[in-house]
């Protein structure tokens, strides 16, 4: 098959003015804050320069950058007098934005809490294990429904079997149950009953 010139327009340059089609001007605008924000950090890194940029959506959704945060670039224009020059801070990555004009300390101080939970997590789980070890030889450390079924006697098994179905008509009758769910089949545990 020849060539016979250009399969496509090509690059083409878009007139300013707005973009008609929602869609298309959603889709435009959150590629070119991107970019905006892009070239925001790029200068940040290359040059040194703090800067913040502030973008509001035409929902009135905010979204910035800051290098070396928007905090401390609001606070340079509010003061300028009171910012030392000499102190070279670095600048944010912006891939760590959020996107809803939530700071980087912010998820930051998220991120500590996570870590906190975490080890809140672990040291009740080594609470838990030292208790399990310190319990005496003759307390059961199983809870019963893990036992299995031959090693209760008649009444355990009655009282097993009532829990199991107060558990049940609870799950049964929960908002989120689903309505198909069937009735509890009965079965009796009197001496007539067990073979």
């Amino acid at each position: 098959m020849a060539s016979n010139g250009k399969r496509t327009r090509g690059k083409q340059r878009i007139p300013m003015k707005m973009i008609e089609n929602h869609a298309a001007r959603l889709a435009t605008f959150a590629k070119r804050k991107d970019g905006i924000i892009k070239k925001a950090s790029e200068l940040g890194e290359l040059c040194g320069a703090q800067l913040g940029v502030v973008i509001f959506s035409a929902a009135g959704k905010a979204f910035s950058y800051g290098c070396p945060s928007i905090e401390s670039i609001i606070h340079r224009f509010r003061n300028p007098a009171a910012v030392n020059r000499l102190q070279p801070m670095p600048c944010n990555d912006p891939r760590r934005e959020n996107g809803n004009g939530e700071s980087n300390d912010t998820i930051d101080s998220l991120l500590a809490e996570l870590e906190e939970v975490k080890g809140k997590v672990k040291s009740l789980k080594e609470t838990i294990s030292s208790m399990k070890e310190r319990a005496p030889a003759n307390v059961d450390r199983h809870g019963w429904w893990e036992k299995p079924d031959a090693n209760f006697q008649l009444p355990e098994l009655q009282h097993k079997a009532a829990l199991i179905e107060a558990l049940y008509n609870d799950m049964r009758n929960h908002p989120n149950c689903p309505v198909d769910v069937p009735p509890l089949v009965h079965v009796g545990f009197g001496p007539g009953n067990l073979q």
